[in-house]
């Protein structure tokens, strides 16, 4: 596989090949999936799809989706085809110039999981500018979910708790808001936060009670130390109710 490694998701049960250099998708990318309240029959559309690993894990958990994807990256746009076949429409694509088939669709679900930084970083892997640091301004990434998203269906992004202030006022024409804060342990700060929200809702803002992903006050040594609502999640394929 020279420069791809191939990588397993939801204990095995979701293979993806992926470049060994540059972005690689995490655990982030399976809590987005693991958040989206979808149902078989439902259509959902992915911003920023990278090698498909978001999409590949929602595909598995609920069967009867259609999914879209669109990833700017040509090289992870063809991994993502590759890694998610017939089971999805995966297109090469700017998210702000959509495909006119695509600019005109109303989908149940948005997802996405944006770059983290507003700024660049000296040095960084070329292939990680796009990933990691913004050439799209978040407040673009919600605009369009907000047009393609049906009345009343969902946007869910995953983000650095430290932006939470710009992803909430980015949410406006959004209602039932739901804000859950992940840590990696209990007693420590949340480093990410999962931000949902339904177009045209009129219900408020709610902030959940903190996820932690592992077990114990600190990391001691290697393995895996997932707490168990971790573990049902990346290792089982269940579904995160916000």
């Amino acid at each position: 596989m020279g420069d791809l490694t191939e990588d397993k998701y939801l204990d095995g049960r979701v293979k993806i090949k992926q470049p060994r250099e540059g972005y690689r998708a995490g655990s982030d990318a399976v809590m987005l999936a693991a958040a989206v309240p979808a149902t078989s029959g439902d259509r959902v559309l992915e911003l920023g799809a990278g090698a498909g690993v978001a999409s590949a894990c929602l595909i598995w958990r609920v069967t009867g989706i259609t999914m879209t994807c669109i990833e700017k990256e040509a090289r992870h746009a063809l991994l993502a085809a590759e890694n998610l076949g017939p089971r999805a429409r995966v297109l090469q694509a700017d998210l702000q110039y959509l495909p006119r088939d695509v600019a005109t669709e109303q989908f149940d679900h948005v997802m996405f999981n944006p770059p983290y930084y507003d700024h660049h970083v000296d040095g960084a892997h070329p292939l990680k500018h796009s990933t990691h640091f913004e050439d799209t301004p978040f407040a673009a990434w919600i605009e369009v979910a907000r047009k393609r998203v049906r009345p009343k269906g969902t946007v869910t992004v995953i983000h650095r708790a430290e932006r939470l202030d710009d992803v909430l006022q980015c949410f406006v024409g959004f209602g039932d808001v739901r804000i859950l804060p992940i840590s990696a342990r209990n007693g420590r700060v949340a480093k990410r936060v999962i931000v949902q929200g339904r177009r045209g809702a009129a219900a408020g803002c709610r902030l959940l009670f903190p996820f932690v992903m592992h077990n114990g006050a600190e990391h001691i040594s290697d393995g895996d130390d997932y707490s168990d609502a971790a573990r049902r999640i990346l290792r089982e394929g269940h579904r995160l109710e916000l």
